[in-house]
């Protein structure tokens, strides 16, 4: 079950080996690898569209197990004791909205008044346990972008997410200033002069 309210920080890992090092020494556990990419979708019909507040996207499975569905997410970001993160309004995180063919949820975003803006591919990913510390964390290849990581907690009490989120970048080797609160949307939108 997803976690709810889920509270998640994203960062640029600038050095793989390194990061897959420090991994190594956690003694993390990979749990599986996988490969999707997220078609995003925005709506110019009522008041501009913020994709730092929402997100729909279709998502098109590559590995495990291939498959496509239409996600939803509300988001707000909280500033915690120092700490900037994303915070999701609905209890399930991303709300699956339908399952189908990439065609057949194409037609219906489009029939809906939505329109494709861009997409994010994500390459050679894994999800890593790191039991000792009862976390988990990915790396995922972007291309026009880089590697990045992120790290994801139960958000219902925004405090202790930010101490729990506080402690597993800590356990990582990053400070407040190696992470950031926005989605992978908005960091690829950003850096690809997309916004």
């Amino acid at each position: 079950m997803a976690s709810r309210f889920e509270c998640e920080v994203r960062f640029m890992i600038p050095d793989i080996d390194e990061f897959k090092e420090k991994l190594k020494e956690l003694r993390a556990k990979v749990v599986f690898d996988y490969e999707f990419t997220d078609y995003y979708y925005v709506n110019d019909l009522e008041k501009p569209w913020n994709p730092s507040k929402k997100n729909l996207r279709i998502r098109v499975w590559k590995k495990p197990d291939p498959k496509c569905s239409v996600l939803f997410s509300e988001l707000e970001i909280l500033d915690v004791n120092g700490l900037k993160f994303k915070r999701s309004n609905l209890k399930e995180g991303k709300l699956c909205l339908y399952e189908g063919s990439f065609g057949e949820c194409k037609r219906l975003l489009e029939s809906l008044g939505f329109r494709q803006w861009f997409s994010v591919e994500k390459k050679d990913c894994t999800l890593y346990e790191i039991p000792g510390h009862k976390f988990r964390t990915v790396n995922e290849f972007i291309p026009n972008l880089g590697w990045t990581g992120e790290l994801e907690v139960d958000g219902d009490n925004p405090e202790d997410a930010a101490e729990k989120l506080k402690r597993q970048m800590k356990i990582l080797g990053f400070g407040l200033g190696d992470v950031t609160s926005d989605t992978v949307s908005m960091v690829y939108a950003k850096k690809n002069r997309l916004i």
